[in-house]
């Protein structure tokens, strides 16, 4: 009961918490409707007031026009210093029409200063205004009236000297006006300002009251009852979490009581089981008698009539079955070795420390197979092979062994035989090996053989280039895929300046020994993708696959330079270099060979120890034709 009243009174406390931020909220609004109103109105008073000083200003610039006009007039009427020609006439006539104008601007203002001077109706400054109106108006009717004078009596100088005059104390009356319609209209602009920013600090103050005065007691208000609800809701999450925790306990005591239960009925399954299980082996056991017996009898027949020799023995070796394949094999009956002992009866003495060490094993319940022993029965030394295995109870308990023996004597034999022949295969096979390594040497020596004659066949026996008929083998392979890709082709062909006079003056062995030097050198200049040859007799050959004609010529001044920085024994080598590359004209190998031919002809007549290509040489055929 407590809690529910609690909350119907908080509640009621908030509905009147929003009542009266609404009531305060509309009265906020209204005060700030009417206060943008009246600055509204107020701002809309300066703008005008400042109008009326704009046209106050320009209306003063006119006024001075006017009586400077006034006075320029008089002073050429009464024929003072200072007039502007010869002609009077003409320049009060000038005058006059500037004047004219003047006033019409005048009227114009002074007409906006009437309107607002209609439209302030009882500001403070429409009394200055009006009278500022009628002297300008009385003003301008004067000095319109007095146009009409004629200028040719001295009746009408005299009178518009008076004008002027007039004009003059008209114009002095009409600043006298305005010089005090301004002060009151700055009067008007300033009290308007005043008005202005006292109207928006009161504004701003009573904004600022009414928040303190609504909003304060309102938020303290709404503080205490915010207080007041997070102290209920404190209380009640205290609560509720008493009842958590209450029902948490629950919650254990009933799944405990649950396990209890379920261990109960697992319990009396399990003792259900157990009663079931002890009946069943009851059963079994019983059953497993019968079998043990009938199992008994099986064992001794089948253990009699196996194939292969086999006793039984307990831990101290002595012996209890013995089937009728052992009594074969060793020339012994049952009865005669019943309750013996297995070293005296099977074993040797030589062999009782091993048998031991097997029979302590079987009895540990291990299995040991393929044991080999040599024995001598019947007068025969024969080969078996043995093995020995534990006996178990139904408790899975050694109480005996059993060793069970093959005659392997036949297979022994056999085995070494196979020795035998595996021995004479090995020798055999030893000479195969001997005769395969020989023949692998003389495979090898006919390859070292092969690849000498290749190179024989293939290479210059003096400079160790390659010969001439792998180059054309060489050159024709580049001809062709030139044809397939359409890669550029190139061909230097070059011989040694004056080689015949060389060999003359120094002899054929210098002759060979530059031959020599001049194949080292175009190995060591050329290029990886380079192919150099031996062409015939002092002349050498080098293809450039993938070579342009500007390469070309590039490539031959390269082998040029080299030839020319190169230390020669005796006397400097030089040598001329004939360059051609493939062109669509051309149908064959032989082609190319015959360009370069001619472009080293040409390199040949310019003087020797340079380089010619054979397109020039064409282009300065057709010149020459």
């Amino acid at each position: 009961m407590d809690s529910n009243s609690g909350r119907s009174n908080d509640a009621w406390q908030l509905k009147k918490l929003g009542w009266t931020v609404a009531g305060a909220s509309c009265l906020l609004a209204t005060i700030l409707t009417f206060s943008q109103f009246g600055s509204q109105k107020l701002i809309k008073e300066l703008t005008r007031q400042e109008h009326v000083r704009q046209l106050l200003t320009d209306e003063r610039l006119v006024s001075l026009d006017i009586v400077r006009s006034c006075q320029i007039i008089g002073s050429e009427w009464e024929g003072k210093p200072g007039q502007r020609t010869n002609n009077p006439t003409a320049d009060i006539r000038e005058e006059q029409v500037h004047l004219k104008s003047l006033i019409a601007r005048q009227g114009q203002i002074v007409e906006s200063l009437r309107r607002e001077s209609l439209t302030s109706g009882e500001s403070v400054s429409s009394e200055p205004l009006k009278a500022y109106a009628k002297s300008s108006a009385d003003l301008a009717a004067f000095a319109g009236g007095s146009f009409g004078l004629s200028t040719e009596t001295d009746n009408s100088i005299y009178k518009l000297a008076i004008l002027s005059k007039h004009l003059n104390t008209g114009a002095t009356n009409l600043e006298n006006a305005r010089l005090a319609l301004i002060t009151e209209t700055e009067r008007s602009i300033a009290i308007l300002k005043a008005g202005l920013t006292i109207a928006y600090g009161s504004i701003i103050s009573l904004m600022l009251l009414s928040s303190l005065l609504i909003f304060g007691p309102l938020f303290r208000r709404a503080r205490a009852a915010v207080d007041h609800i997070a102290d209920q809701n404190g209380a009640l999450e205290g609560l509720n979490e008493q009842l958590t925790k209450q029902a948490v306990d629950l919650s254990a005591q009933h799944h405990e009581l649950v396990e209890m239960h379920d261990k109960l009925e697992l319990h009396t399954v399990e003792l259900q089981e157990t009663a079931a299980s002890l009946q069943r082996a009851l059963d079994h056991a019983q059953q497993a008698s019968e079998i043990a017996r009938f199992s008994a009898s099986r064992f001794q027949e089948l253990f009699q009539g196996i194939p292969v020799p086999a006793f039984t023995f307990d831990p101290s070796g002595t012996i209890f079955e013995w089937n009728h394949a052992a009594g074969t094999l060793y020339g012994k009956q049952g009865y005669e070795v019943f309750q013996q002992s297995i070293y005296y009866a099977v074993f040797r003495e030589e062999e009782h420390s091993e048998i031991r060490s097997i029979t302590e094993r079987v009895f540990r319940g291990e299995t040991i197979q393929n044991y080999e022993r040599e024995d001598s029965l019947g007068g025969e030394k024969r080969f078996l092979l043995c093995a020995f295995f534990p006996l178990r109870n139904p408790l899975e308990e050694v109480v005996g062994g059993v060793c069970a023996a093959l005659d392997i004597t036949e297979r022994k034999l056999t085995e070494v035989q196979l020795l035998n022949y595996q021995e004479q295969i090995q020798t055999q096979m030893g000479f195969i090996t001997e005769q395969n390594i020989l023949l692998q040497v003389k495979q090898e020596e006919l390859e070292n053989a092969n690849c000498l004659l290749q190179k024989l066949a293939t290479t210059d026996g003096l400079t160790g280039l390659t010969n001439h008929r792998t180059f054309q083998e060489k050159l024709e392979s580049e001809y062709r895929k030139h044809q397939k890709t359409g890669a550029p082709l190139s061909l230097i062909l070059f011989d040694v300046d004056k080689f015949k006079t060389f060999n003359d003056e120094y002899g054929h062995q210098a002759g060979d020994d530059v031959l020599i030097g001049v194949a080292r050198l175009i190995e060591e200049v050329s290029l990886k993708r380079e192919f150099t040859a031996r062409y015939g007799g002092e002349e050498f050959a080098i293809i450039l696959p993938n070579c342009t004609a500007d390469a070309a010529m590039i490539a031959a001044e390269r082998f040029r330079a080299a030839f020319e920085s190169k230390t020669w024994p005796n006397r400097p080598v030089t040598a001329s270099f004939g360059v051609s590359t493939l062109t669509s004209s051309m149908t064959s190998r032989a082609e190319l060979i015959s360009c370069s031919d001619q472009a080293l002809y040409v390199a040949k007549n310019r003087g020797r120890n340079c380089a010619a290509h054979y397109d020039e040489c064409a282009a300065n055929q057709k010149d020459v034709a």
